[in-house]
């Protein structure tokens, strides 16, 4: 039997449940749109959310046939095997799903070709990022793949001067923007309340939000929101400062700087690169020799694993940034140390070019 498509997606593609992969028929290369994103961080959350029933049933019942006989034990053998049919079935009808939705960005083409990177991890990553930025240093910040400085002392953020201001405004920006849409949020059902009645015009966000600059509001909020933050970063003199990789732990009272559910992913990914990752499983061999080298004897052995892992992932999310980029007819420009560095770059570092390349272009 065949579906209609989702009026989120391109409707020159065609869903069937029975197919794994779809064929991009449409020309052009374009953004995702709003609800296309939306929609397949719908699928993806719902994947997830199938995921956590199975296991919590399945830990249930085993609890069960622990405590119980060998009658009670053959019965909730039964029922555990006929659940998990019912489940596996729903899990493989939303990764179809997930599969068809994601043929929508370009970039697709190119993570098809990378061994270990499935539908249910493009799919996180195509809907939680829904378009590439500006530099790779963002996509790896936003991923939680990047590192801040921290006061050993308070324990707290120890920003300074130029990435100090710029971390409080980003702050300042992110809460002013949920508290324009709370107060939209409050005119649109105050509004609802009204218009049974038969009066009133339908708000909107810029209409809330040209309010709130013309009442002076949003000159006060930012003043005392950036006041409030400050006080939440470390205020010690002479701080003892060490990097170390974002955590909850670390924002207490502040908005996070990525994305938690994003950054677990990533990890994921980097397991799968070490399991079945071919290109992404050679160069984790190398980071890993690489630290054995340089820091056995001085962190343990759990630590060096997780520095190769982590630095596989830096390397295929900065491809996947030139990728998702290119596929897009975006400029994907030097990274960061190129800018810096200029000619003396290759004197200290190399450039690894992404694979499949060559492949990629021929399906374009």
């Amino acid at each position: 039997m065949r579906m209609k498509p989702c009026s989120y997606l391109d409707t020159t593609q065609e869903y069937d449940p029975n197919q794994q992969g779809m064929q991009d028929t449409s020309k052009g290369n374009q953004l995702m749109n709003e609800h296309q994103r939306q929609y397949i961080k719908l699928l993806v959350n719902t994947m997830y959310d199938i995921q956590k029933v199975r296991v919590a049933t399945d830990n249930r019942i085993d609890a069960f046939m622990r405590a119980g006989g060998a009658s009670e034990e053959n019965m909730a053998d039964e029922l555990k095997d006929e659940l998990s049919d019912l489940v596996n079935a729903m899990e493989k009808v939303i990764e179809r799903r997930i599969a068809f939705a994601v043929k929508a960005a370009p970039v697709m083409k190119w993570l098809n070709l990378v061994k270990g990177i499935g539908p249910r991890y493009s799919g996180t990553i195509i809907g939680i990022i829904g378009q590439p930025p500006e530099t790779v240093s963002q996509l790896w910040s936003f991923c939680g793949m990047d590192v801040m400085p921290l006061c050993t002392e308070c324990e707290k953020i120890a920003y300074r001067d130029k990435e100090k201001v710029r971390f409080l405004t980003r702050q300042v920006d992110r809460r002013y923007e949920q508290y324009i849409k709370g107060e939209f949020m409050t005119a649109l059902r105050s509004w609802e309340a009204a218009e049974k009645k038969g009066r009133g015009k339908e708000p909107t966000l810029e209409t809330v939000t040209q309010l709130m600059i013309e009442a002076g509001a949003e000159e006060d909020f930012k003043r005392d929101s950036y006041l409030e933050n400050d006080k939440k970063l470390c205020q010690c003199d002479e701080p003892a400062i060490k990097m170390v990789a974002p955590k909850r732990m670390y924002f207490k009272g502040l908005l996070l700087t990525h994305n938690p559910f994003l950054k677990a992913t990533c990890w994921k990914i980097a397991g799968q690169f070490v399991r079945q990752g071919k290109f992404y499983r050679t160069y984790y061999d190398q980071q890993k020799a690489h630290y054995l080298k340089r820091d056995s004897g001085i962190i343990s052995l759990g630590h060096i694993e997780n520095r190769a892992r982590r630095a596989v992932v830096k390397l295929f999310l900065s491809h996947l940034w030139e990728m998702w980029r290119k596929s897009l007819d975006m400029p994907a420009g030097k990274i960061y140390l190129q800018h810096k560095l200029g000619d003396d770059f290759d004197k200290y570092h190399t450039y690894i070019d992404p694979p499949h390349v060559d492949l990629f272009s021929s399906v374009e």
